[in-house]
């Protein structure tokens, strides 16, 4: 048998072979290196979570929203890529939600309106998000999830759009970017969460910002502010009547609330708007949208009530509004029960 390393060329074709596994190794190595700096690049510009409040984690509760432009929402593709354990099975189990912006969220995340489901042994979730959100997204995570709810409360102002904000547009894309933008904010905030927790890390100062930053609840979707001064006292000064701009739309809006009000009926559900008092917004546009789509609605009295920013209610009129929406649902669920309950007994 004769030797390969005795026949002509042997030693230029071993060279040869040397010299291609290094070569392979270098770009091996070059590509790692330059996924590495890729990936810490996308991190600091896309959730980047150092600048952000760490003191509102538990077990319950999750980072739903942080100032700093590097993080911004988490809560939009939290839920619609069900990426926080036990909420997509808490919406399917709630017989309430509770939709809409901000405004919203902020005003149903209350103590009040806790003890109020908790005494009629009705579960509930606060499904609004922020950045405006309007329908278009809500009724793609009722799709997604098959949500069929007892009875569907919206917060009418700035809803009923057919439209869906940048941020809802861009989650239910689920481009590859998007679905990997969350889950880098999911796997972040157990670290935040870990060393932001009080121990004296090193990595404290580096981590552990003071932004703005609101935390959700896994259980009811209720908000937490972070850094923020919910305490503050401006008083509230409502639209005389219905505004030009508003009256002109309202037709289109109309239109739309039918809409989604057959959406919610033919998922078993009922619909009723209510208005979160603000800066500029005009209760009598929701009550002539309930009138005219026919639809239910609890508005209560704005008296004495005042925001921290302009827009988002304060502390304090979180709880009087609460109480104050809680004493109108009360007949209307159960105009809804009585309503579902004679569907199914004539099926």
């Amino acid at each position: 048998m004769t030797d390969d390393t005795s026949a002509p060329g042997a030693p230029f074709r071993e060279t040869a072979r040397r010299l291609a596994r290094r070569y392979l190794l270098f770009v091996l190595a070059g590509f790692v290196v330059s996924a590495a700096a890729s990936a810490g690049l996308f991190v600091s510009q896309r959730a980047w979570i150092g600048d952000c409040d760490g003191s509102g984690y538990s077990e319950e509760y999750y980072l739903a929203w942080c100032g700093s432009a590097k993080f911004q929402d988490y809560e939009h593709g939290a839920v619609y890529y069900d990426l926080e354990d036990g909420v997509v099975e808490r919406l399917r189990a709630a017989e309430v939600l509770f939709l809409g912006n901000s405004l919203a969220q902020t005003a149903f995340s209350s103590d009040a309106l806790e003890a109020f489901f908790r005494d009629r042994g009705l579960p509930y979730y606060l499904m609004g998000f922020g950045h405006g959100e309007q329908d278009r997204f809500a009724a793609a995570v009722i799709e997604r999830f098959d949500l069929r709810p007892l009875a569907v409360v919206v917060n009418a102002d700035h809803f009923f759009y057919d439209n869906q904000t940048g941020v809802g547009t861009l989650v239910t894309s689920q481009s590859a970017l998007a679905i990997l933008e969350y889950h880098a904010k999911r796997i972040l905030q157990p670290i935040h969460r870990r060393v932001c927790s009080g121990g004296g890390s090193w990595l404290e100062p580096a981590l552990c910002g003071t932004e703005g930053t609101i935390y959700r609840s896994r259980r009811t979707g209720r908000w937490q502010y972070r850094s923020f001064p919910v305490d503050r006292e401006i008083a509230i000064e409502l639209a005389d009547g219905i505004p030009p701009a508003t009256r002109e739309r309202l037709p289109r809006m109309i239109e739309i609330a039918r809409r989604f009000k057959q959406f919610i009926a033919d998922r078993g559900g009922c619909l009723i708007v209510t208005s979160v008092p603000s800066d500029g917004l005009a209760p009598e546009a929701v009550r002539e949208i309930a009138r005219r789509a026919g639809l239910m609605s609890a508005l209560p009295d704005p008296a004495g009530l005042a925001t921290w920013d302009g827009g988002h209610l304060n502390r304090r009129s979180v709880e009087l509004f609460s109480r104050r929406l809680a004493v109108q649902l009360g007949p209307l669920l159960d105009r809804c029960r009585a309503a579902h309950d004679a569907a199914k007994s004539r099926r």
